[in-house]
Formats: structure tokens, sequence, C-alpha cells
């Protein structure tokens, strides 16, 4: 079947426009800029979700049987430095996204992809059923996208779904995020010599939870695939773990030990992700996480 992706450029894109692939769908992926090569995309085209009179055209175009809506700024920082775009992007590019399948492609399937971060940090094990409980303006835009998507099933039959994965990371990942920064500053230290060298830091009391971006790809074709109209979908593999113990693990994949200093501007209060019950989608659907972290972990040091 043909699926349409938007965001396919960015990190996670790229990804899922290659397990799409993989799995015999012919891919129309959309990005703003659509300049690089896509491995697995049948047709690109350009597209800024934000321009309703773009997204109209070329759902229009091309009827796709699926869309998988990735397309916003995920950068949780840039909710601080750029809000309006945020909300712009996130929210109202989702509403262009579904205003332009009711209206012209009704048959179009779409999954939209959200986060763990619509629940904030709760203190326990949270179900799809959990109230969200947003804590930064990215889980806001999406938590209102969200109630958007659920609308347009309700109000309009669109055939929608919602995922919530938690952090995902992998090869690839801009060096912006925490795992591929300190992956590139332990690989640095071992390459040049310069082990005395201390690594900038954050707090590494803080609690993440992180899979692998390609369990989460493969978990969005097979919600594509299995997913029920109108569910919301946890994604994920494991409970959260200190960052102490992701920049030890790099350190032994690595084989060094690097001091470690504090940057200020790096620091965040000690916090903890939530941690996602992911019954549902086991339950319903024949998805399972394939990498382990140390695997994830090794392919991140091998790509920065």
């Amino acid at each position: 079947m043909n699926v349409l992706v938007t965001g396919a450029n960015g990190f996670v894109g790229r990804w899922l426009v290659k397990t799409l692939a993989d799995a015999s769908h012919a891919v129309i992926a959309t990005d703003l800029d659509v300049s690089r090569p896509l491995e697995g995309a049948a047709n690109t085209r350009p597209l800024d979700i934000a321009d309703s009179t773009a997204v109209t055209a070329i759902m229009r175009e091309e009827q796709p049987y699926a869309c998988i809506h990735l397309a916003a700024l995920a950068f949780v920082p840039d909710g601080e430095h750029a809000p309006e775009s945020m909300m712009r992007i996130n929210l109202s590019g989702t509403r262009n996204i579904l205003t332009a399948i009711r209206d012209h492609s009704p048959q179009t399937r779409l999954l939209f992809a959200s986060t763990a971060q619509v629940y904030g940090n709760a203190p326990e094990p949270v179900s799809e059923t959990t109230p969200p409980h947003p804590l930064t303006l990215y889980g806001i835009s999406k938590v209102a996208a969200e109630l958007t998507v659920l609308g347009f099933v309700k109000a309009c039959g669109i055939d929608a779904m919602i995922a919530r994965p938690t952090n995902h990371t992998g090869p690839g990942q801009p060096l912006q995020y925490v795992v591929p920064a300190f992956a590139r500053q332990i690989k640095q230290a071992s390459t040049d010599g310069t082990l005395t060298t201390p690594m900038r830091v954050g707090n590494l009391d803080s609690e993440r939870s992180f899979m692998d971006v390609r369990d989460v790809t493969q978990a969005y074709v097979t919600l594509l695939e299995q997913g029920r109209t109108g569910e919301i979908y946890n994604i994920c593999n494991g409970a959260p773990q200190p960052m102490r113990n992701i920049l030890d693990a790099l350190y032994t994949l690595a084989n060094v030990n690097v001091e470690t200093e504090t940057d200020p501007a790096l620091w965040r209060p000690t916090d903890r992700s939530p941690e996602l019950d992911c019954t549902k989608i086991l339950a319903e659907t024949d998805w399972r996480p394939s990498y382990s972290m140390e695997q994830t972990l090794e392919d991140v040091l091998k790509n920065v």
C-alpha cells in the first residue's frame, strides 16, 4: 500500500521510510527539505505541514492509503525559544493534515506520532487511560494535537490512531540529543587520546527510558497494519534508569573512562520520565522490541 510520511527527512522519518519499504509499502516521503536522497522512498515531495494549501494539494493528488504523521518541532527547548512555531507546526500542522484527509482523501488511515511526554513526570507506571499532565510546551502541543485527532475521529469518522513512544535513540540521531552527545565525546576521547578532557554533562541523576528508533518505527508500521481506529498506544521497552547508567554503558563499550564536568547550560533539576505500561500494544499486535540497549548504544557509537 502507498503510505505518505510527513517529516520523512528527520531522524525518525528516515528510519521509518526504510522500515516501510522493507515491509513492501510504497512510501511518499515529504518534508520541508527533501534535497537528500531517502533510502526506500518511492516518491519524494517537499511539504510544509503548516501550509494548509500545500497539505490539501498533496493529499488530493496522492490519495494515500495511509499517512504516518511525524513532522513536528520535537526538541523540547524549542518550546522555550520558539513557542509560536511549536504550536503552529505541532498543532495547526496536524489539523491541516486531518482537514485534508477529511475533505480530499477520506479513505486514508492516519497514525499520529505523539510522545510519552504527555504524561509529564508521573511517579507510577502509566497506561493509555492515565490523564495527560504535560510539563513542557512540547508536551502541551502534543496533547492538543491528540485531542484534535480524536475529535476528527468522533466527529468526521476519520480512521486515525495515536502512538505515544518513550524516548528513542539510535544511529543517526542529531548531536543535540543526549545519547549521541555522550557518544560523540566518548568516541573523540578514545580516538584522540584526550582521556583527561572532562565530558560536559547535565544532571546524571535524572532518569530516562530509552528504546531503539528501529523498534519504534517497526511499532508504527505494525500499528498501521493492526491498530484500532480511535485508540492510543504506548510504545516502550523497559523502565527509566539514571542517565549515569547510559554513560557508564557507553564507557564500557568504548573501553574508556572519562571524567565528567557539569555544564550549567545542560543542567536540569532531577526528574524522571514516565514509566509506560505497554500491555495494550503487546496484546493487540504482534509487535515486540528487538534491540537491546547495549546493541543500540554500540550502533550509536559506531555512527557518531
